[in-house]
């Protein structure tokens, strides 16, 4: 707001300027009668402004920075209108920035599983990675992909769901801090696909930055053997018989290659 309080009308060109501070970036620069340069946040008007009277405003609108800091301040300034009182010509504002969490969240896990494995493991994490405190209830929600089933979904202060995969939180995590892990258990079925995905996201806290909000973690899965075992014979036999002949056929029905010593035992 420009205000004419000397004793006289303005004379010629009244020009505003705007130095925003960083952390804030300009979108609109707008007031009626005002020729307004988005790119340079200037604003000028040649009407003349009587005393004790004041321009329409100006309104200028910003965008915040994810990191802005906490506090931060915008000065403005005015010059022209033929005035040779300038010690008040300009104005600073004081901006409160509320910081505000960032949640994020990783998934990992120690080698490749294996096809029919039971008990294998995955680790879950979140962390707030922002410049403010968490705020309301936190929700972890993994996606399990084809070939693997969920046994077991536990961390120290979660409340889990192993029916949803779902596991959540209300406590404050500050920055830079993560919660205790999430441990999910899967069974790995015998037919599973040779690499899987499993996908976990975090929400909640009061994060509204949700570009880190997902992970992805790409699981090798080894081919496993699958030995079977069968026995024939031919016709009868009979009693005081010599040489009679049973035939052992030993198959690998699995999706892997045996590895290492393989013995069959027969039981007479």
């Amino acid at each position: 707001r420009v205000t004419n309080n000397g004793n006289g009308p303005t004379n010629g060109i009244v020009t505003v300027t705007d130095i925003l501070p960083e952390g804030l970036t300009a979108t609109g620069l707008n007031g009626t009668g005002w020729a307004c340069n988005l790119e340079t946040l200037t604003a000028t008007r040649s009407d003349v402004l009587t005393p004790g009277a004041r321009y329409p405003d100006l309104v200028l609108t910003v965008n915040v920075a994810e990191d802005a800091p906490a506090t931060i301040s915008n000065n403005v300034t005015v010059s022209g209108g033929d005035e040779t009182i300038t010690n008040n010509n300009t104005a600073s504002d004081l901006t409160n920035i509320i910081q505000l969490a960032d949640l994020t969240i990783s998934k990992t896990h120690t080698g490749n599983f294996a096809q029919g494995q039971t008990g294998a493991v995955y680790t879950i994490r979140v962390t707030n990675n922002g410049n403010g405190l968490t705020n309301g209830k936190v929700t972890v929600t993994d996606i399990m992909p084809e070939g693997l089933t969920a046994t077991g979904l536990n961390g120290t202060g979660w409340s889990c769901n192993l029916e949803t995969l779902t596991a959540t939180r209300n406590d404050v995590l500050a920055p830079g801090a993560s919660y205790p892990d999430l441990v999910l258990s899967v069974n790995v079925a015998e037919n599973a696909p040779i690499t899987v995905i499993n996908n976990a996201t975090v929400s909640g806290g009061g994060d509204i930055i949700t570009d880190n909000n997902t992970v992805t973690d790409l699981t090798n899965i080894s081919l496993s053997a699958d030995l079977t075992i069968s026995k024939t014979h031919t016709g009868n036999f009979a009693q005081g018989q010599t040489e009679a002949a049973y035939t052992i056929r030993v198959t690998n029905n699995g999706n892997g290659p045996t590895n290492g010593i393989v013995t069959v035992a027969d039981i007479l």
